[in-house]
């Protein structure tokens, strides 16, 4: 805060310079977004007014998605340079923006083009690798191998490489990522919670995959099976359960596939517990 004001804190020596206030961008937004179109646009350089009204909305954080897309994949030229590197590092600094970017600068090639990713198994150390693929009628770029501890996290390491590959600026460097994030616990869902939006949220997590229902009528009952994968460990986790209708089946079989136990064995129909309506295959409980 006393950053913000621009005043000294309690106990620095007085007679250090003050730390001066925090300059916001002086410009009206909507003054600012039409300056950068027109010098753009008529492929001039920005001027010095217009660049240091670049550099200080890049680093307040004001720059919008349309003047990065103008400072990135449209302006060209030396003098654009500082501006346009300014808007790279802010741009890889706001998920999702480079993948939005690029999926703005798709439209133009029609709906048959665009962005896409190409990703490699996770490896033994749950760290999802990805490369970003744009297609144009003209030709594809494929961009660098980007790595993360989550999905979406390497997702847009890759995209925000593309980007930078597409706009001809060198890549900012990526946020330390080495350290693993927890992983979080897959624990079995007590009566008041609903299973199904569990394990959607499993998959959003990127602990499993996307679970796939199939129902079967089997007499008055209604079997439904649900299948996913754990994505750590490669197993493929696939239970079933009885209800009298299949929403109440629905319910019950989502129950059969709460928790991890990375040590867990294909239940056998021998090893089965007796009673237990389920298919002869590991589970994400182990039990």
């Amino acid at each position: 805060m006393a950053r913000l004001v621009g005043v000294f804190l309690p106990g620095e020596p007085a007679e250090q310079a003050p730390p001066g206030r925090l300059v916001l961008p002086v410009m009206p937004t909507e003054v600012f977004g039409q300056r950068l179109r027109r010098q753009v646009e008529a492929g001039q350089g920005p001027g010095a007014e217009l660049e240091e009204e670049v550099l200080q909305r890049a680093r307040a954080s004001r720059l919008r998605h349309h003047d990065l897309y103008l400072l990135l994949l449209v302006a060209r030229g030396e003098a654009w340079t500082a501006a346009r590197e300014a808007a790279l590092d802010r741009a890889v600094a706001m998920p999702p923006a480079p993948a939005r970017l690029l999926h703005w600068h798709a439209e133009q090639y029609g709906e048959d083009y665009g962005l896409t990713y190409q990703e490699d198994p996770v490896d033994e150390h749950g760290r999802h690798h990805t490369r970003a693929r744009f297609t144009t009628p003209e030709e594809t770029c494929l961009g660098p191998r980007r790595s993360g501890t989550a999905r979406k996290a390497a997702r847009h390491q890759a995209a925000g490489a593309l980007l930078a590959q597409l706009a001809g600026l060198p890549e900012p460097a990526p946020p330390n990522d080495d350290k693993p994030s927890p992983t979080p616990k897959i624990t079995v869902p007590d009566k008041h919670q609903d299973p199904v939006k569990r394990l959607d949220k499993l998959r959003q997590l990127d602990l499993i995959t996307k679970p796939e229902a199939n129902v079967r009528k089997r007499g008055p009952r209604v079997e439904v099976t649900y299948t996913c994968r754990h994505l750590a460990t490669g197993t493929t986790v696939n239970a079933a359960a009885f209800g009298p209708d299949k929403v109440l089946a629905r319910i019950m079989a989502p129950h059969s596939t709460r928790g991890v136990n990375l040590n867990c064995h294909p239940i056998t129909q021998q090893s089965r517990p007796p009673g237990r309506e389920v298919l002869a295959l590991p589970h994400l409980i182990g039990a």
